[in-house]
């Protein structure tokens, strides 16, 4: 007996969609393994670099607080290690890098404020006039060219009629 041709292939995909069906119903327990097997790995791996992280930090304060880390600093600075590190550091790009952050924060203004609230700008115009640079200054821009200049730009300008 022969089937239609229709009915061959519904029972050919029947047959394919069984034993599609049996397969993963077969291997369901090996891919919930591999997944939750990744998923335990993630958690023990982030777990583990967590608990390294806190050692670390843990070790670095013990570090920091002795005795000894302060004596090899203050060696190291004294040392002329830190005058090479210096040298290094300003010779590359550092120094532009500073100048941007500084401006970029506006470091200058800042100690220039608490300068100013501090009263170091009077204790510098305090020291100008009594150390005489003031009349220095003076006897300089009578003596050099800048009397002149000034004298020139003064008579030259629209706003003097």
């Amino acid at each position: 007996m022969t089937m239609p041709p229709d009915a061959k292939d519904s029972t050919l995909h029947a047959a394919t969609r069984f034993a599609s069906q049996a397969a993963h119903i077969a291997l369901w327990p090996v891919t919930e393994t591999v997944a939750v097997t990744g998923r335990l790995e993630r958690r023990a791996r982030s777990t583990a670099g967590d608990l390294a992280g806190r050692a670390a930090l843990a070790a670095l304060d013990v570090v920091i607080v002795s005795r000894y880390t302060t004596l090899a600093v203050d060696r190291v600075l004294q040392s002329s290690l830190a005058e090479h590190a210096i040298a290094q550091a300003v010779s590359g790009p550092l120094v532009e890098a500073t100048a941007r952050d500084l401006a970029g924060h506006a470091v200058v203004e800042r100690v220039a404020e608490e300068m100013l609230r501090a009263g170091v700008a009077d204790r510098l115009a305090d020291r100008i006039l009594v150390g005489g640079s003031i009349e220095q200054v003076a006897a300089r821009v009578l003596d050099g060219p800048e009397l002149g200049q000034i004298a020139t730009r003064l008579l030259e300008s629209p706003r003097v009629e």
